[in-house]
């Protein structure tokens, strides 16, 4: 088994050089994220939205008492 490492330094420096490249080039649009390469298929969009309509039906969204907009699928992750 071969081990690989790499700077995680040069990686970022790497992946910034890039986005600019691209962006120069006008293939990448900073505001609207990450770039999806392979286009998603109809079968697919619908069962990603049936996937969230059933995450929604499970784990409804509320408000605390503060106001605040609470989504408990989310409460859980780290950042």
């Amino acid at each position: 088994m071969i081990k690989m490492s790499f700077a995680y330094d040069k990686v970022v420096e790497n992946a910034a050089e890039t986005r600019a490249e691209l962006f120069k080039r006008g293939v990448f649009d900073p505001g609207k994220g990450k770039i999806r390469r392979k286009p998603r298929t109809p079968e697919k969009m619908g069962m990603l939205y049936r996937r969230a309509l059933e995450r929604a039906r499970r784990h409804k969204p509320y408000y605390d008492k503060d106001g605040k907009l609470i989504l408990p699928y989310f409460c859980g992750t780290k950042k």
